[in-house]
């Protein structure tokens, strides 16, 4: 198709986002009328959204209340810059497991992708893109193994049959801050090929951003709704 990721978050800004945010203005000002903490959570499209949703939304005077009340924002699978998250100047990007009020945000690939730059086609990949590691929740470029990564989801078996499973220490992760991707080492290198590239141009690991940190998230949406209670109280 040949789109880029300008014109995709143009096209998202439109309908979808339209939706959305309705949806969410109805939600703070019925549901949650500044009275709730909230996390926020999207990948891909998703992603967009609720990047959008924070940076835009809760930097409005009219919104910005609920600030306080953001714990954190999830935007797993697309590209997040620096300029993209000072349209709030109440958000920043989230350095350590258990800071709040941040934003954190990832795209997996594989070794290859990043050595042939393969990435660089990609329509979810920005230049400048921020990045955490969902294993060590830090920023740096430190590699952390497969070995201290909890539980991964896997949802995907030989090419075109889905399964379901959840495997221990399955891949380990580092962040190539030069290229903004979060770069993905599978513990056995010939699982790869469990994941072939998809028709659009992704990542091959792109439907997994999630499921191969399935319990490390888990445990650090705890982790923060934890510091979060522990501020308030």
């Amino acid at each position: 198709m040949g789109y880029s990721a300008a014109v995709l978050d143009a096209l998202a800004e439109k309908t979808p986002y339209d939706y959305i945010s309705e949806a969410f203005e109805y939600y703070l000002n019925h549901v949650n009328k500044g009275e709730r903490p909230f996390i926020l959570f999207g990948h891909s499209q998703g992603a967009f959204m609720v990047r959008e949703l924070v940076a835009k939304f809760l930097s409005n005077p009219k919104f910005s209340r609920h600030n306080k009340n953001h714990i954190i924002t999830y935007a797993i699978g697309i590209s997040v810059t620096q300029e993209q998250i000072n349209r709030n100047p109440a958000l920043k990007f989230s350095q350590r497991f258990d800071d709040t009020g941040v934003l954190v945000t990832w795209n997996a690939h594989s070794e290859g992708e990043i050595e042939e730059l393969l990435f660089k086609d990609f329509i979810i990949w920005n230049p400048g893109a921020l990045v955490t590691n969902p294993i060590t929740w830090m920023t740096n470029e430190m590699f952390a193994p497969a070995s201290v990564n909890g539980e991964s989801a896997i949802i995907i078996g030989p090419p075109g049959t889905p399964i379901s499973g959840f495997e221990n220490n399955y891949v380990g992760a580092r962040i190539d801050k030069e290229n903004g991707v979060l770069v993905v080492t599978l513990v056995n290198p010939n699982e790869e090929e469990k994941y072939p590239a998809p028709p659009v141009p992704l990542s091959r690991y792109h439907g997994s951003d999630i499921s191969f940190f399935y319990g490390s998230i888990q445990k650090n949406i705890g982790d923060r709704i934890n510091a979060f209670m522990g501020m308030v109280n």
